[in-house]
């Protein structure tokens, strides 16, 4: 349904890291929030993903299925990229 990029760092000294969201309607009332951050310099990663029962909301943090890892805030324009892509496949 929709996915969003975020990078961190001074584009003059390159791009350090960044998260990236995904959220999907994977079933009838389920959906799929997933995340990955990573930083360049410390060759950090982390990616976990979520299952709700209803759109997850903007600002909440949700528990990991897959390492127990705490999602970063999910952003209102990830919400709203979801419903408006949600609306087009009605």
């Amino acid at each position: 349904m929709a996915t969003l990029t975020e990078f961190q760092g001074e584009i003059s000294s390159e791009i350090d890291g960044g998260t990236q969201r995904g959220l999907y309607h994977i079933h009838k009332g389920q959906y799929l929030l997933y995340w990955r951050t990573w930083t360049k310099h410390h060759a950090n990663e982390n990616a976990d993903y979520a299952i709700s029962d209803e759109l997850p909301k903007a600002g909440m943090r949700y528990l990991g299925v897959s390492v127990s890892s705490l999602s970063p805030e999910v952003p209102e324009t990830l919400i709203s990229m979801a419903k408006e892509a949600k609306s087009c496949t009605l």
